[in-house]
């Protein structure tokens, strides 16, 4: 299947997480955030790119959020 295109989810919870699933179905490379370690694994099972962001923290990791965000880029 050819790729779609890149989307990023912020918050793979109860919405973004099936979201993201049926965007991995469909074709897409999908990005997705959770603010806990242990749902990673979960992402990385799903073929969903995790990133563990929390933007309550006073430490964001600024370098993961410019990927997380970072546009698509052609080929």
């Amino acid at each position: 299947m050819e790729e779609k295109g890149i989307v990023s989810i912020m918050g793979c919870g109860w919405l973004g997480l099936p979201l993201a699933e049926q965007l991995v179905k469909q074709g897409y490379t999908v990005k997705g955030s959770t603010t806990t370690a242990a749902k990673q694994a979960l992402l990385e099972e799903k073929n969903i790119q995790p990133y563990l962001l929390n933007l309550a923290d006073e430490q964001v990791d600024e370098e993961q959020l410019q990927d997380f965000w970072k546009p698509i880029s052609s080929c």
